[in-house]
């Protein structure tokens, strides 16, 4: 009896470690699925950080190396070499800012360029405007349509009438 048992227990085991596997390797796929990257569009605040640190870096090289040739104290030419590097790394960066720049822009114009080809705009056409000739004679119309409209409907009823009396 009790080797009946331990059979149960250790198939039990075994089968309760196929499941575990089977759900850790599905939980492993979802994650690595989920964790694929996706291409997202930068927000613009990379972009503005960008052109901000260029101009912060482009001025703090531009100061270091003015008082390096001004010969102001305390300046040495490790400053001068290392305004350089700013200036270098600014203008670097506002080079780059200005193109992402204009990939957007270009980006933003093809879509629209896109999206005008699915859906073109018809152009939009004024209401066409009546004299007060037109509009009387409009409204004769109007009035004769009623009539004969109401003419028909009671001929309709009397030959109705008419009908249920036979």
């Amino acid at each position: 009896m009790e080797e009946r048992n331990e059979e149960l227990e250790m198939s039990a085991d075994t089968e309760l470690k196929k499941e575990t596997e089977i759900q850790t390797s599905e939980n492993s796929e979802k994650a690595s699925a989920d964790s694929e990257p996706e291409k997202k569009e930068r927000p613009a605040a990379n972009f503005g950080l960008l052109l901000l640190a260029g101009v912060y870096l482009l001025y703090t090289g531009y100061k270091l190396c003015a008082n390096v040739l001004k010969g102001e104290e305390g300046a040495s030419w490790g400053f001068f070499i290392a305004g350089a590097a700013f200036l270098i790394i600014g203008a670097g960066m506002l080079f780059v800012a200005a193109k992402t720049a204009k990939q957007r822009s270009d980006a933003k114009k093809a879509a629209a360029a896109e999206e005008e080809k699915e859906d073109p705009v018809e152009p939009v056409q004024e209401p066409k405007r009546m004299t007060i000739a037109e509009r009387a004679k409009l409204a004769g119309n109007v009035a004769e349509k009623e009539a004969q409209e109401a003419q028909n409907s009671d001929t309709e009823e009397e030959n109705d009438k008419d009908e249920d009396q036979e």
